[in-house]
């Protein structure tokens, strides 16, 4: 299992509204495999946190056990 982590706005485009959600791994799962997954738009996430550090290359392959942490784009002046 990937446990996913939806941050702030994201949790009203997450499955049922959830805050955290698992989902089942399975070989080679990338994390633009996940936000398929999902039913994500690969441009509402903007930030990806797995197990605490920051993954900026979206063909990063999760394991088992996994965290993900999804953050919205973020904006400001």
């Amino acid at each position: 299992m990937v446990r996913v982590i939806f941050k702030n706005i994201l949790k009203e485009f997450a499955p049922g509204k959830k805050e955290v959600l698992d989902v089942e791994h399975r070989k080679n799962f990338t994390v633009t495999d996940l936000l398929s997954t999902l039913e994500m738009d690969r441009g509402q996430v903007g930030v990806v946190i797995v197990d605490g550090v920051l993954v900026k290359n979206r063909d990063f392959e999760l394991v088992d056990g996994s965290v993900v942490e999804l953050y919205p784009l973020f904006a400001g002046g």
